[in-house]
């Protein structure tokens, strides 16, 4: 497994996407099934996130004020879903870690790009029969290549990733030009970690990861490196997981992640 950049590009996206329906399903590790995609499809239009971000007067005494966490679910169709927080970070100097106080308020995806307020989302999404839930319960993923199949273990398996908004998902939208009225398309994917990848232990066996990719719409992902601007025709996927980091611990938000492709 080679060390990567957060920038994806078109041969990374389709291995990783391709990954996600091949080793994250649902059902029981005896008989399960891929995932669905949703339709309407996942997708965010660039002016709805940069309204929620603008409403919130955050200040973490570092580069990044504000994080947007992505919570897997799954609908009652069996097809991947999310639910999206934006929240304020706090940054501590001595570590130089960030954390952040834990909300239910959140949003859900209306299919057509804008992001639904509700001041209980996340306890709904987690709620009896949520789609966090359903998630947490249903699926089954994948130990390693061509490992055995287990069913999902919240004390490890990923219920949350954080990205980061200013120098993530704000570059992502500059680099490549996009408007208010752009979108941004919301893709699961999955990666292969080793088992000693996190220094904290996350995961314990080597297993594939539930991850999400955000695609500009609209644009030609290609390989090329852009190094002035590297999320230029690119995607995003590198986040912080829950677990590790989940609100109540510091975390660092990775600059280079794994080729799970690799």
């Amino acid at each position: 497994m080679n060390v990567i950049d957060p920038h994806v590009g078109i041969d990374e996206l389709q291995c990783i996407t391709t990954h996600f329906m091949a080793s994250i399903h649902h059902g029981d590790p005896m008989e399960h099934k891929p995932i669905g995609s949703r339709y309407p499809v996942l997708m965010v239009k660039v002016g709805s996130l940069q309204d929620v971000v603008a409403q919130l007067a955050c200040t973490s005494g570092d580069t990044v004020d504000h994080a947007v966490i992505m919570h897997p679910g799954l609908t009652d169709q069996n097809a991947f879903d999310v639910l999206v927080q934006v929240v304020c970070l706090k940054y501590d100097s001595n570590t130089r870690e960030y954390s952040y106080d834990p909300t239910d308020v959140g949003y859900t995806l209306d299919g057509t790009g804008q992001l639904v307020l509700s001041s209980s989302a996340l306890a709904d999404w987690n709620g009896l029969n949520g789609p966090g839930t359903r998630y947490q319960s249903q699926v089954v993923l994948q130990r390693g290549k061509g490992g055995a199949w287990e069913k999902f273990d919240g004390s490890y398996d990923v219920s949350s990733v954080v990205y980061a908004y200013e120098g993530g998902l704000q570059s992502l939208i500059a680099h490549n030009d996009l408007d208010p009225d752009d979108l941004l398309l919301v893709e699961p994917a999955a990666e292969l970690i080793g088992k000693d990848y996190y220094a904290s232990g996350h995961p314990k066996v080597d297993t594939y990861v539930q991850g999400m990719v955000w695609v500009p719409m609209g644009v030609r992902i290609d390989d090329q490196v852009n190094s002035g601007t590297p999320y230029k025709m690119k995607a995003a996927d590198l986040g912080a997981p829950c677990p590790v980091n989940c609100p109540t611990k510091g975390f660092k938000f990775p600059h280079t992640g794994v080729d799970g492709c690799s």
